[in-house]
């Protein structure tokens, strides 16, 4: 037997070492079977250059030897203001009138780049290099350059962990007849070590936005952090710290002199004089951006290190946090009702719930906005899994409900529509109230009821009271005052009915994807309109269907009833009000905004976990026909393409025609770019 497991790994080893040597190293292999050596390549400046002096054309001496199968021309530079440079390489054929342009961009770090395939269908007599640079560059350059040959451990590591859950998941394999048992260490250690890696993830995607992170640490401090939409919270902060609701700074005198400076045409003139994105109230500006987030991390922690952090931990703690409450309330609903699963197939369900969150996309570009929405999807998450802690069967742990009653109400102090996501707590709480006695006659816990009621009741006077100092009104966030691109009420137009459903399509099942050959391979598609008449924000974004494709079996449940009467009629209330929560929530996303990729986070969660509900239901249907192995099947293409989407949602959004991370680190997304895309 031990000789067998370890011949199998060793075959899982070698197959790794194939893709890698075979695959990702294939360019290495062109230059096999040609005796001719490299030829270096003579090059002279050019007479012209260009008009505003950013550019260098070197050209080939007269007399220059071109060999007939020329595939290759590597590139050494020195002189090199930066890491990086992009140019252009044209050759002159025989029998061409305008010859082939080819582009491509030098790295100092990463070798493949530095040799540029051109492959010419005729005889080469001229080669133009030009380059981007408005400094003088040493150009040394050689025909048929080979591509180097190099074995990356990191994406070999990746490989083997791919082929072995390939291998272990395959239909037959032996990890389905391990029955879920949360008593098991093992199994607690897998489910931890996935959480592990999917935090890894997440802090990854935060220490690699910036080149140099301590820089941005440094940065981090009040007004000194440069890029745009993330001073919000540190500006509330500071206020709290001087016992006033309001900012210290003081609005622009001409704001004030402006008939409606709501109206962005009538304080344009002031830009960027006053504050973007804040609420301007009776001369004072405020921070519309719930103030929990300021309290539970901003505040303790600039009084501890005495500093203001940078916005991104405060997104990554609410991140990690969150992730860590999603996994528990995935395994409580589980152990609940679906205790006689396979293990593999538990832990299967919790990758694609995980990576269905969308986290990793709001912790790449950490603005305000982001740290609003995954705050309150923190605390929404950890307050759910409190009180399914706290409904034991026969058994109610009162601090521990009033507990996880408190941070769900704590989660409407981060964005308001979490109330919505309150509503998830009523299949839960009204049996755990309300109970029949030993006599058949209901009765209503007062404890209970107390211990739900009374967190709610301190967090909403709390904020209405906030609400009320600020702006003189219970109800008002402050969205009314905003000073944002458009006035509040624009985004609220036309038909409710039809915003809604236009909301729900493009954020629950979307209008597909395009698949491209550049790295990360994916894009979004452009958002479903229909014709819209009204004033929307629609941007591309990938739907949850696309990343958790078990959503498509949520309009076909009425077709798996034979799976659902065996479950409680508490069950089937739980799934109903995740379906409508989620679809209430898009709903209302698509009637006060539009379509924009962050505001997926504050429901993709909620459906995803339905869907994937609805999958381990019809896991059992399938079993009952012996037909398992149909599900099995499935598991694998389900994995691979929610892991395909984390790669393009982990760029963050696009700004200035590139993602977050190719504005704010270019250098390690062409690495990453060479990493994956191996016909580079």
């Amino acid at each position: 037997m031990l000789k067998t497991k370890w011949g199998k790994g060793l075959c899982l080893i070698i197959a790794a070492l194939l893709v890698e040597i075979f695959i990702f190293n294939i360019r290495s292999f062109e230059r096999l079977g040609y005796s001719e050596a490299e030829i270096p390549l003579v090059l002279t400046l050019a007479d012209s250059s260009s008009a505003d002096g950013n550019e260098i054309t070197l050209i080939s001496q007269p007399g220059q030897y071109f060999p007939e199968n020329l595939d290759t021309i590597g590139l050494q530079l020195s002189g090199l203001p930066g890491t990086s440079v992009k140019g252009r390489i044209h050759l002159q054929q025989e029998g061409l009138l305008s010859g082939v342009t080819t582009e491509f961009t030098w790295h100092a770090t990463i070798p493949h780049s530095q040799t540029v395939a051109v492959y010419p269908s005729k005889p080469v007599t001229g080669i133009e290099l030009t380059f981007e640079s408005a400094a003088q560059l040493d150009v040394t350059a050689v025909l048929n350059a080979p591509v180097p040959f190099q074995i990356n451990p990191v994406r070999l590591i990746l490989i083997l962990i791919g082929l072995f859950l390939l291998w272990g998941l395959r239909p037959g394999s032996s990890w389905y007849h391990h029955q879920l048992d949360f008593q098991q260490t093992n199994q607690r250690l897998i489910a931890a070590f996935i959480f592990l890696i999917y935090s890894v993830v997440l802090v990854f995607s935060v220490v690699s936005t910036y080149p140099d992170l301590r820089t941005a640490i440094q940065k981090g401090n009040l007004r000194d952090e440069e890029p745009i939409y993330k001073q919000h919270y540190q500006l509330l902060t500071e206020a709290l710290l001087q016992r006033q609701t309001s900012l210290l700074k003081a609005p622009p005198e001409r704001l004030a002199e402006t008939d409606n400076p709501y109206d962005p045409s009538q304080r344009i003139s002031q830009f960027p004089e006053y504050e973007w994105d804040m609420s301007y109230f009776d001369g004072r500006y405020y921070v519309y951006f719930g103030i929990v987030p300021a309290l539970t991390f901003y505040f303790p922690y600039t009084l501890l290190l005495h500093r203001y952090p940078l916005n991104d931990f405060a997104v990554l703690f609410f991140a990690v946090i969150g992730a860590a409450g999603l996994v528990l309330v995935y395994t409580r609903l589980v152990r609940q009702w679906f205790e006689k699963i396979p293990a593999a197939v538990y832990f299967a369900g919790l990758v694609l719930l995980l990576n269905s969150s969308f986290l990793v996309w709001a912790v790449r570009r950490s603005f305000s906005y982001e740290l609003a929405i995954v705050s309150a999807f923190a605390f929404s998450v950890c307050g759910l899994a409190l009180v399914l802690a706290a409904l034991q069967p026969g058994k109610t742990r009162l601090w521990l409900l009033s507990l996880g009653c408190l941070l769900m109400a704590a989660a409407v102090g981060c964005r308001p529509t979490s109330i919505i996501v309150s509503g998830l707590l009523l299949p839960l709480l009204v049996p755990a109230i309300i109970r029949r006695s030993s006599n058949s006659k209901w009765a209503l816990d007062w404890k209970a009821l107390s211990a739900v009621i009374l967190p709610y009741l301190l967090v909403g006077v709390g904020l209405m009271a906030y609400n009320q100092v600020r702006f003189g009104s219970v109800t008002e966030f402050g969205r009314t005052y905003q000073l944002s691109t458009q006035e509040s009420d624009v985004y609220v137009n036309g038909s409710v009915l039809s915003a809604s459903v236009i909301g729900i399509i493009n954020y629950v099942f979307g209008s597909g994807f395009t698949l491209i050959s550049d790295f990360p391979f994916l894009k979004a598609a452009a958002p479903l309109k229909f014709n819209f008449g009204g004033i929307k924000e629609f941007e591309p974004i990938f739907a949850i269907a696309a990343v958790c494709p078990l959503i498509w079996l949520l309009p076909g449940m009425i077709f798996l009833r034979s799976g659902f009467h065996r479950k409680s009629a508490q069950f089937h209330w739980i799934l109903a009000a995740l379906v409508i929560a989620g679809l209430l929530l898009a709903a209302i996303t698509g009637v006060y905004v539009g379509t924009i990729q962050r505001y997926t986070i504050d429901f993709a969660w909620i459906l995803s976990l339905a869907g994937i509900l609805t999958g381990l239901t019809l896991f059992e249907i399938l079993r009952d026909h012996s037909l398992e192995k149909v599900f099995y099947a499935g598991i694998i293409p389900l994995l691979i393409v929610s892991t395909a989407f984390q790669l393009p949602l982990s760029l963050g959004e696009g700004y200035y025609g590139v993602s977050w991370l190719e504005l704010m680190n270019p250098e390690l997304f062409h690495q990453l770019t060479y990493f994956f895309s191996f016909w580079l």
